[in-house]
């Protein structure tokens, strides 16, 4: 299986105060259990849509500080995790 790889998100932003669907774009995404994406957004549901993705359903909390942030992905294993620096911002 490996550990997943996380090439890009679309969309890469969002506003504080909402609440959106991203999808996760990269490989070796089956068996991922968890999305981190640092404070102020909370990540409410992760679909694993196959090898190549996942969706998440996020809230960007309103109070949220504006810029960029890690998003990372972990399998069960603790080695097995990907963090794409400055992947998502709050705009």
């Amino acid at each position: 299986m490996g550990r997943p790889y996380i090439g890009r998100l679309e969309p890469s932003a969002g506003s504080r105060g909402t609440s959106l669907a991203v999808r996760i774009i990269g490989d070796g995404m089956t068996g991922v259990l968890r999305c981190e994406m640092g404070d102020g957004i909370t990540v409410q549901s992760l679909r694993v849509l196959g090898d190549g993705g996942a969706r998440i359903e996020i809230d960007i909390s309103a109070d949220a500080e504006p810029g960029k942030r890690d998003v990372t992905l972990a399998k069960e294993k603790p080695h097995e995790t990907d963090t794409l620096k400055g992947g998502f911002e709050v705009i």
